[in-house]
C-alpha cells in the first residue's frame, strides 16, 4: 500500500491582551534593481527600527510587504524617500484590522455556541479546532480516526487526523483513498497558535526556551535536518528566523520527523503557509534545480491551474529558492531529501587516478555520499549510496572523468518497503506462536528481550553480562558461555559494532543458539568449552542500532555527539587505539568513519577494551560485518604483515573452506590491508596489538546486489556458514595454546 501526507501549518487569529499594534502600518515596497534590494536589506537591518518582514522580494519587480511600528514611521518614509524608494501603505492601522478581526472571532463563537454547530468560514482557536477534530472522528469512524503524535513544549496535545480507506460520491477522493491514506496535521505549532490568540496575534515561532537568551522560540520552518543553518536562516535567537540549536531541536518538528521516519512510506508532502499565492516545490536552500523539477513544475502548475478554475485566484509556480526566497531548513526539503529513491551505484575504477576521484567524493560531499564499499584498490569495486537530490550531480561527475559506473540498487526504499514488511509479518507470526524466529531481523527491545530468556533456559552454561551503557545511557550486554572456573582461556565474539548491518546481530544470535545447541553433542564445541569461557557481544552499538530502526535504517556510527559540530556520531570501528587517526579514517565528524576526538573515547569502545584488558587471557577475537564476503586478519593500519602472518593465513583458508562446503558461498581471505582496504583504529588491530593472537574480521554477505539490506531469507544461510567458519577458529585457538 502507498501513503500520502497533507501536512499544514495554520496560522490563526484573536485578540493580543497584552501586546498592541495602534498606529502600526503595512508598507508595500517596490524594488525594481539590485541597488534597491540592497537599500531595502540596509533598513531591514536597523535593530532600532523594529520592523517586520511580512514578505521578501523574491525577484525584481515583485514587492516587499514591512510592518512598520509606529514610532519608526517618520524614520522609515525618510529613508525610503531619500533612496528613491517607492512605497504605499497597505495597511493604514494594524490594530484597527485586528480589532475588526476579533470583534468577528468573538461573533462567530457565540454564534457558534447557539448553533451547536462549527463554522469553517471563520477563525477558530485551539481548543475549538481541537473539538471539531474530535467531532470529525466521532462522526466519520470508519473514515476518519486521531493519532497521538505526542505534545508540544508546552505540553499541548499534537495529533493528526488519518484519513482511510472508505466510499464516498467523490470518485477521485475515493479512488486516491483505496491505495493511500492521508494524513492531516491542522496546527502543527500549537504553542505559537494560543499565543497568537492570548498575547501577540503576529507571533511566528514556537514557545520554546532558548538558554543564554531572553527571546523566546524558534522558527520551526528553519529547524528541519535538511541544509540546516544555512541561507536563509539566523543563529540569532530574537530573530523571528531563528533556526534553534541544532536540527530537529523542537519537538514540534521532532514529532512530526519521527512519525514519517517511523510510518517510513510517504509519498507526498504538503506544507500549508500563507500568504503570497505560490505553489512551490523544493529546493529552499538554494536556487538550483531539483533532480525532477519538471515532474515536480507541471504537478504544481496543474494545483494552480485547479485552484484558478474555482474563484479564478492567481497563484505563481516555482522552487522555494527561487519563487519567494532562499530558506534552509525547511519541511519540504527535508521530506523530498528522506523520500525518494536513493540509489547505489557500482563504480570499478581503473586506476589509482581514478580511486584518488571517488575519495575526492567523500571530501566534497561528506553527508551526501555514503561509501558502502569504499574506494581501495582498482582490483575491487565501490559501491556508494547517492541520495536521490544528489543523483544527477554524482552521475555527471563520474562522467565527466570517465568513471564507469552500473546501478547496483535502482531504489533503496523498495528494499526498505520488502524488509519493514517482512519484519511485521514475523513480528505477527512470533506473537500467536510466542516463539522467536530466528530467520527474521528484530528490533534492540526484542533482542535483549530474547537474551533475558536464552539466559533463563540456558542458566547452566549462559550467564549475562553488562559491561557498561552506550552515550545515550542504553545497556551494553555480553553473554558468557562458560562450564565453571575463573579466568580460563576466553574466545571474544562480537557483532554490529557498525549497526546497519543487520546480518552481523542475526548472526550472533544463531551463533549462541549454536553454542548451546552442540555443546555436549558436537566434540569440537564441548572441547571448547570444557577448557574456554567464550563472551558473546550481539549489539556493540546499541544506540546506533535503534537508530535504524527508528530513523534511519543506513545509519553506520553511534550516536554520541561533541561540542562545535552539528554532525553525530562516531564510526566504532575507528576508535581504537591502534594506528588510531591514521590512513583510512577520518577527521570530520560529518565523515561515516569519523574517528573520535580520542582513542577509546567512545563508550561502546572503552566498555570492551575495559572488560577484555580486565580478563587478561582473551586468547582469540573474532569481529562480524558485512557486507563482501571476506574473512581477514591483522594489520588494518599498515600494510606490514604481523608476526604470525602465515598461520593466520592458513587458519583463514581453512576457516573459509569450512564456510564454503555449506553453501558453496566463496569468501576471499588476507590481512585487511591487502585484501579489503587500510583502516586505521579498528577492533582487530587493537586485539592483535593487545596480545591476542588469533584476531579476526568478517566480512558477511553479499557482495553488493543487497548490500547492507540483506533479505531476512538470507539470515539462516548466512548464519549457519558463518557458525562452521567461526568453530573453525574456535577449534584452532583450543589446540594452540600459547
Amino acid at each position: 500500500m502507498k501513503w500520502i501526507l497533507f501536512f499544514g501549518a495554520l496560522i490563526g487569529s484573536g485578540i493580543c491582551d497584552q501586546e498592541t499594534f495602534s498606529g502600526h502600518q503595512v508598507f508595500r515596497i517596490n524594488v525594481r534593481n539590485e541597488d534597491e534590494i540592497s537599500k531595502l536589506n540596509q533598513l531591514m537591518n536597523s535593530d532600532n527600527l523594529k520592523l517586520d518582514l511580512w514578505k521578501s522580494p523574491s525577484t525584481l519587480g515583485h514587492p516587499a510587504d514591512v510592518l512598520v511600528p509606529s514610532f519608526s514611521l517618520r524614520e522609515v518614509k525618510s529613508f525610503l524617500e531619500e533612496h528613491g524608494l517607492e512605497y504605499a501603505v497597505t495597511v493604514e492601522d494594524l490594530q484597527t484590522v485586528l480589532d475588526s478581526e476579533d470583534r468577528k472571532l468573538q461573533r462567530n463563537v457565540r454564534q457558534e455556541l447557539s448553533s451547536n454547530c462549527f463554522n469553517y468560514g471563520a477563525y477558530h482557536t485551539l481548543e475549538a479546532i481541537h473539538k471539531e477534530m474530535d467531532f470529525i472522528v466521532k462522526s466519520y469512524p470508519r473514515l476518519v480516526s486521531a493519532v497521538k503524535i505526542g505534545h508540544s513544549f508546552e505540553n499541548r496535545l499534537m495529533y493528526v487526523l488519518k484519513i482511510a480507506c472508505d466510499y464516498g460520491r467523490d470518485l477521485v477522493i475515493t479512488s486516491i483513498l483505496k491505495k493511500m491514506d492521508i494524513f492531516l496535521l491542522p496546527v502543527a505549532n500549537p504553542d505559537g497558535y494560543v499565543y497568537t490568540h492570548t498575547h501577540n496575534r503576529l507571533w511566528r515561532k514556537t514557545r520554546s526556551v532558548n538558554p543564554g537568551s531572553p527571546c523566546i522560540g524558534t522558527d520551526p520552518n528553519r529547524n528541519w535536518n535538511s541544509h540546516f543553518g544555512g541561507a536563509g536562516t539566523s543563529r540569532d535567537p530574537c530573530s523571528d528566523m531563528y533556526h534553534g540549536p541544532r536540527p530537529h531541536s523542537e519537538v514540534e518538528v521532532k514529532l512530526v520527523a519521527d512519525f514519517i521516519a517511523d510510518h517510513g512510506n510517504f509519498k507526498c508532502f504538503i506544507d500549508l503557509h500563507s500568504y503570497s499565492q505560490l505553489v512551490m516545490y523544493p529546493y529552499g536552500y538554494t536556487t538550483m534545480r531539483a533532480a525532477d523539477a519538471d515532474e515536480l513544475d507541471t504537478v504544481a502548475q496543474n494545483a494552480a491551474n485547479a485552484m484558478a478554475s474555482l474563484s479564478g485566484t492567481q497563484y505563481r509556480v516555482g522552487s522555494v529558492g527561487s519563487a519567494i526566497y532562499t530558506s534552509s531548513g525547511n519541511s519540504v526539503d527535508w521530506a523530498y531529501d528522506n523520500g525518494i529513491n536513493d540509489q547505489v551505484l557500482r563504480i570499478l575504477a581503473k586506476n589509482e587516478k581514478q580511486l584518488s576521484l571517488l575519495r575526492d567524493l567523500e571530501g566534497l560531499k561528506p553527508q551526501k555520499v555514503d561509501f558502502w564499499r569504499g574506494p581501495a584498490r582498482p582490483s575491487l569495486p565501490v559501491d556508494m549510496r547517492v541520495p536521490f537530490s544528489e543523483l544527477k550531480d554524482i552521475k555527471a561527475y563520474l562522467e565527466s572523468h570517465g568513471l564507469a559506473y552500473n546501478i547496483m540498487i535502482k531504489d533503496i526504499q523498495v528494499l526498505l518497503d520488502e524488509e519493514r514488511e517482512a519484519m511485521a509479518k514475523s513480528r505477527r507470526l512470533e506473537r500467536s506462536t510466542s516463539s522467536f524466529s530466528y530467520s527474521s531481523y528484530h528490533t534492540l527491545e526484542e533482542i535483549y528481550t530474547w537474551i533475558d530468556n536464552f539466559v533463563t533456559e540456558h542458566s547452566d552454561i549462559v550467564s549475562k553480562l553488562q559491561i557498561g551503557h552506550s552515550f545515550e545511557n542504553r545497556s551494553i550486554l555480553v553473554l558468557k558461555f562458560s562450564t565453571g572456573g575463573s579466568r580460563r582461556p576466553a574466545i571474544w565474539i562480537d557483532s554490529g559494532i557498525h549497526s546497519r548491518e543487520w546480518i552481523t546481530h542475526a548472526t550472533g544470535i544463531w551463533i549462541a543458539r549454536k553454542i548451546v545447541s552442540e555443546y555436549g553433542k558436537d566434540r569440537i564445541v564441548t572441547d571448547v568449552l570444557n577448557a574456554m569461557d567464550v563472551f558473546l557481544e550481539i549489539v556493540s552499538n546499541p544506540d546506533g542500532f535503534a537508530y535504524t530502526h527508528s530513523m534511519n535504517r543506513l545509519w553506520r556510527k553511534n550516536k554520541s555527539s561533541r561540542p562545535g559540530t552539528f554532525c553525530i556520531g562516531v564510526d566504532l570501528n575507528r576508535n581504537w587505539k591502534s594506528g588510531f587517526g591514521g590512513n583510512g579514517s577520518n577527521n570530520n565528524p560529518c565523515s561515516e568513519t569519523y574517528h573520535g576526538p580520542s582513542p577509546q573515547s567512545e563508550p561502546e569502545v572503552a566498555a570492551v577494551v575495559d572488560f577484555i584488558m580486565s580478563h587478561g587471557n582473551v586468547k582469540a577475537l573474532i569481529s562480524i560485518h558485512s557486507y563482501s564476503q571476506m574473512l581477514m586478519y591483522p594489520y588494518g593500519h599498515s600494510l606490514e604483515p604481523v608476526s604470525n602472518q602465515e598461520e593466520l593465513y592458513h587458519l583463514a583458508k581453512d576457516a573459509v573452506q569450512a564456510l564454503y562446503e555449506v553453501h558453496g558461498i566463496e569468501y576471499i581471505y588476507g590481512s585487511i590491508s591487502t585484501t579489503l582496504y587500510v583502516a586505521s583504529g579498528i577492533t582487530v588491530d587493537w586485539a592483535y596489538d593487545s596480545g591476542i593472537k588469533y584476531s579476526f574480521s568478517f566480512e558477511l554477505r553479499d557482495t553488493g546486489r543487497y548490500g547492507f539490506l540483506l533479505p531476512a531469507a538470507q539470515i539462516i544461510p548466512t548464519a549457519q556458514e558463518t557458525w562452521m567458519a567461526v568453530r573453525t577458529i574456535m577449534e584452532h585457538t583450543l589446540h594452540h595454546p600459547y
